[in-house]
């Protein structure tokens, strides 16, 4: 069976829908909205009784924070309801689907989530249409039909424009398009792939591939303002001057202790310096060796099941990854590994927050 059920916060903790109403209110200036009401709704499809009763009481809610109902009066109100646009990740909907397998076993039943925003108070036509387009990005979301519960992913699937003319493209053309893309590389990046593309491929590249080369080369995954060369450095004068000067001279002479200053001096270099420099006096025989410097990977034991593994323990700045260092089925997976392992069957490993 298809069956929609809604989510709501009781009275206690509606933090979000207060945060939201001022939101609206100050940054849309509408006066006449009261309060708003916030629900989430999720479209069960291909389920059963028990399937609902378990989404109900241990998915989709919490008894002590949460109301849980099957229809919402919505006669006379003003509001907007919102979801994913068919195709898109929804990360909700996807949490949901795992942990409803985790209880069930079952991978029939799909669930699509949306969002209801109720409107108290009196908002004009133009105020409403503001709202939504306030709170739905067209990019990701659409607005929600709540009279139709079907599943249909209406994906249509566009042929993946292939750049022509991209390998005979001159400096301005290819200036012309960075602007058009609003690509984050540099001229001399688009030049070294239009070199590939021209001689090893030997085609034009197409949007998808320009995009995800314009995504990974960025300084966020690059990190290539940390990979400057740093020739002239000076350290002006003020209250930090001298705690600054000892730190750099620190850096210098661990730089000839740890490779003799045979690599150039960069913002990268300064900050793994220190954990090279433990690694060479024999304090970091853990430390996993490896090309990736965005992570400290550090080899670790773990006992599953009785079984001593080989396993990495990642330090990142967002979160602490477990990982295995050898591939394994999720079926000798411990507890707290299967549900990522879902995602991730390939290569399983846990995830918990810092």
């Amino acid at each position: 069976m298809n069956q929609r059920i809604f989510v709501k916060k009781k009275e206690a903790f509606q933090v979000e829908s207060a945060s939201l109403f001022h939101e609206l209110a100050n940054n849309l200036n509408l006066r006449g909205l009261q309060s708003v009401e916030l629900y989430n709704s999720y479209d069960v499809y291909h389920a059963d009784e028990n399937d609902i009763n378990l989404l109900k009481t241990n998915v989709l809610s919490e008894i002590v924070t949460d109301e849980v109902c099957d229809e919402i009066d919505l006669s006379d109100k003003q509001f907007v309801a919102y979801e994913c646009l068919p195709g898109q990740y929804d990360q909700r909907s996807d949490s949901a689907q795992q942990c409803l397998m985790l209880l069930n076993n079952k991978q029939d039943v799909v669930i699509k989530s949306g969002r209801i925003v109720i409107l108290n108070g009196t908002l004009s036509t133009e105020e409403l249409n503001a709202v939504k387009k306030y709170l739905i990005n067209p990019v990701e979301m659409r607005e929600k039909d709540l009279s139709i519960l079907s599943y249909e992913e209406d994906v249509e699937i566009e042929p993946v424009p292939i750049l022509k003319g991209f390998c005979e493209m001159d400096d301005e053309k290819l200036c012309a398009l960075m602007e058009q893309q609003g690509l984050a590389m540099t001229l001399a990046d688009l030049k070294h792939i239009q070199k590939y593309f021209k001689q090893e491929e030997q085609r034009d590249l197409t949007l998808t591939e320009l995009k995800v080369l314009d995504t990974y080369w960025s300084d966020h995954c690059r990190h290539t303002t940390f990979e400057t060369i740093l020739k002239d450095i000076v350290i002006d004068g003020d209250e930090l001057q001298p705690q600054l000067q000892k730190a750099y001279e620190q850096y210098i002479a661990l730089r000839e202790k740890v490779h003799g200053n045979q690599k150039v001096m960069t913002l990268m270099d300064m900050a793994t310096i220190a954990g090279k420099a433990l690694r060479k006096e024999g304090k970091l025989d853990d430390m996993e060796i490896s090309d990736e410097i965005n992570a400290c990977s550090i080899e670790i034991k773990v006992d599953v099941d009785g079984e001593v593994q080989d396993w990495l323990l990642m330090c990142k700045n967002e979160h602490t990854i477990i990982r295995r260092k050898l591939t394994r089925s999720a079926g000798h997976l411990p507890v707290s590994a299967e549900r990522f392992a879902i995602r991730c069957p390939v290569e399983a490993m846990c995830i918990r927050q810092c």
